[in-house]
């Protein structure tokens, strides 16, 4: 599961604290305390701008998160899934410890199987709101749900007739369950981003969050205890690896190949950073660089599967897990378990490709979902007659990928998507995201802290970093006012 673990030692007064093994959700320290909010440990200790680390705001326009422990302001950190915060009183500062998260060698793909029993066992008398879209991951959590006899709803934020809401709906039809599809009302969107930024705890950039914000009250409304959600399962793939094709399992590593395509497929412009902004945007890049370099494997696919893993995974994800929990959502993601998901990088690359490990356990534990279209262009079945079929749909997919790659190196933009997957936002989304007050005041923000140059015109911004500089802009300008507060109120202690 996703959780933060808070245990209190009632003889020596003492607390241990802990997060998930696989560190999705979020829990903040600093040298006082811990708190499962990042905002609200800033307001208790009286934090204003002044501490913001412009290091990480780069990091954050350049990648979309903050790799753990660092956070954007100087003195407070993130809890990482090996560590082990202890609190004990009279000791001048918390102390790390470390958590053993070896796991059994026997695992393979039967412990898999064995962990899906085990959770419908869980989720028996829950009521359980399953994401669903058109792909492989969702699909697969919901087919072990059916085959185990677990009772969901199916849930999906889209618009109406992209390929996605259409084969999600399609897939609930078919297994007899009730399907909820959700399109987002931006009929308040200004309004609205401030609930959001608070929300998402100033961290989580405001693209996709506020959709699911909305969906995630919808479900809360009808009662829903427990959502799960397919990420992580490119764990069981060899999505992370296609870069180096056909070249899988070598000694070779090209980090910077890798870093290009997957971290940063459309580039933070340099022509819009000033002169500290770019200094900070390579130094970002030699650092993430140099982490990639410590999860060293010896073979590339083991190596670039640890580095999703254990550093994009955990921010990526644990983001949108941790809103969700703070919300009153529990959230089950399977394939970012610690345990499940090193399952799957021991799986060689090729064994993996065209999604055969997928594809092999729906076809044995829920066919008839196994046999529906997908949005990459060919079933989830391993059935014979599909074979030829889903080979050429494959092959066509690989060649939208690569071309889709090339024309965000070389253009800045996304183009030959896959069907409906742009349609997961209302088209114009990132256009009446640049013309809110709040996105003019966040280019602004970032002028003034050096990060964006002076005369920077917000129209050479790509859409994909509209969201990050708004989220940005939001959290500096509400760390201003803090200072503001603190400025007038000299006297004022905070404890």
């Amino acid at each position: 599961g996703v959780f933060g673990l808070f245990v209190h030692d009632r003889v020596a007064g003492g607390w241990q604290v802990a997060v998930d093994n696989a560190g999705l959700y979020k829990i903040f320290y600093d040298s006082i305390g811990a708190s499962t909010s990042f905002l609200e440990l800033l307001a208790d200790r009286g934090l204003g701008s002044d501490r913001i680390v412009p290091l990480a705001v780069v990091e954050f326009l350049a990648h979309g998160f903050v790799v753990a422990p660092e956070t954007f302001v100087a003195g407070v950190r993130k809890l990482r899934d090996r560590e082990i915060l202890e609190l004990v009183p009279g000791r001048p500062e918390p102390r790390i410890l470390d958590k053993d998260l070896t796991f059994p060698s026997a695992d393979g793909p039967d412990t898999v199987l064995q962990y899906f029993a085990d959770l419908a066992t869980s989720l028996r008398d829950r009521r359980v709101s399953a994401d669903l879209s058109g792909g492989f991951d969702s699909r697969l959590i919901v087919g072990m749900l059916v085959h185990h006899g677990i009772d969901f709803e199916v849930s999906i934020t889209g618009e109406p007739e992209s390929a996605d809401v259409v084969l999600s709906e399609r897939i609930a039809r078919l297994l007899g369950k009730p399907f909820f599809p959700h399109r987002q009302d931006m009929s308040r969107l200004e309004e609205e981003l401030a609930l959001v930024f608070l929300a998402s705890d100033g961290q989580h950039e405001i693209r996709g969050f506020p959709r699911d914000r909305q969906n995630a009250l919808a479900r809360l409304s009808r009662g829903v205890e427990v959502i799960t959600h397919g990420g992580g399962g490119d764990q069981f793939k060899d999505v992370h690896v296609s870069q180096d094709f056909p070249f899988y399992s070598r000694s070779a590593v090209n980090y910077e190949r890798y870093y290009a395509l997957r971290w940063t497929p459309v580039r933070l412009p340099e022509p819009l950073l000033g002169e500290r902004g770019r200094a900070l945007l390579r130094e970002v890049r030699a650092r993430t660089l140099a982490r990639y370099a410590e999860l060293r494997r010896p073979t590339n696919h083991e190596s670039y599967d640890r580095i999703a893993a254990l550093l994009r995974a955990p921010e990526f994800f644990g983001r949108y897990f941790s809103n969700y929990i703070n919300m009153g959502l529990d959230v089950v993601a399977p394939f970012t378990e610690a345990r499940i998901a090193e399952i799957g990088r021991r799986i060689p690359p090729w064994q993996r490709a065209m999604h055969r490990w997928h594809r092999a356990v729906l076809t044995r534990h829920c066919p008839e979902i196994a046999a529906v279209m997908t949005t990459d262009g060919y079933t989830a079945s391993n059935a014979a007659r599909y074979w030829l079929p889903d080979l050429a749909g494959f092959l066509c997919n690989e060649l939208r990928r690569g071309a889709r790659k090339v024309g965000q190196r070389l253009l800045g933009r996304t183009y030959f998507e896959k069907a409906g997957f742009a349609q997961t936002n209302p088209p114009d989304y990132v256009a009446r995201l640049r013309a809110t007050p709040q996105f003019a005041a966040a280019f602004h923000a970032l002028e003034r802290l050096g990060v964006l140059a002076a005369d920077a015109v917000p129209a050479g911004l790509p859409d994909l970093h509209v969201p990050r500089v708004l989220t940005m802009g939001m959290l500096l300008a509400h760390l201003e006012g803090r200072s503001a507060t603190s400025r007038a109120a000299p006297d004022t202690v905070i404890a």
